[in-house]
């Protein structure tokens, strides 16, 4: 079944299901050109059962029953795209800074994919914390390296479809103490400039979340490696 991103947000949109947008691809609908292999949801804990249900319809299976994906707080929907669902009232930072689902969900930004369909995002200083849950002593954002969740993600990084000196610094994991470091240096006016200038241009250039959305997935086909299925981990037709 082929993949349509505006039946995907509508379906969850008209399904009532308390469900946002996180990791790179709300920084994309937010107007920050940046690149990712998958989607990332924060659901309710109280509302997998219908999330499940109302994606059924998009062929997209839960690899964990609902008791099961509450229990590991997180699990992924698939078929050829790829899903993670994180399932939990409440997360915290590295450093003590709790959010909650509820809170995050009350100050949530709704925005207009096309049509019907529509994204609920976290506000911006909540989208940029749940960033920072990333930030794991020693460890990588699929928490396990073994777990076969991460391995469709690892072989995308793996230099099989990137550079390898990319994929060697989006995948080498930071201590929280050098994490902290480098994001509390201080940016300068030109580097300061030079992001703002992006970010107006690619708003100006792609002004609808629908667009800039598909600017991304069209941009990460181009820089990986699309003889290969890469959420399957085998090979395509070429």
């Amino acid at each position: 079944m082929l993949f349509d991103e505006q039946e995907f947000f509508g379906t969850i949109a008209g399904a009532g299901v308390r469900a946002l947008l996180i990791g790179r691809r709300a920084l994309i609908a937010y107007g920050l050109p940046v690149l990712t292999a998958d989607y990332d949801l924060w659901v309710h804990i109280d509302d997998i059962e219908p999330l499940n249900q109302a994606l059924d319809s998009l062929e997209l299976a839960p690899n964990h029953p609902p008791e099961g994906a509450r229990k590991r707080g997180r699990y992924v929907l698939e078929n050829d795209e790829h899903i993670d669902v994180l399932v939990a009232r409440s997360k915290s930072t590295p450093d003590g800074v709790r959010l909650a689902f509820d809170d995050a969900w009350a100050r949530r930004n709704e925005m207009s994919y096309e049509g019907s369909a529509s994204i609920a995002l976290p506000a911006m200083d909540d989208l940029i914390t749940t960033k920072r849950w990333a930030m794991r002593q020693g460890r990588d954002r699929h928490q396990d390296a073994q777990d076969p969740e991460s391995w469709p993600r690892r072989k995308i990084m793996s230099g099989v479809y990137v550079d390898p000196k990319i994929a060697q610094q989006v995948e080498t994991p930071l201590e929280p103490r050098e994490f902290n470091r480098r994001i509390s240096a201080p940016i300068s006016d030109e580097e300061r400039a030079e992001t703002l200038e992006l970010i107006a241009w690619f708003m100006k250039r792609y002004p609808t979340v629908k667009q800039r959305l598909a600017y991304a997935r069209r941009k990460f086909d181009e820089v990986t490696d699309r003889k290969w299925c890469i959420r399957s981990g085998g090979a395509a037709d070429s």
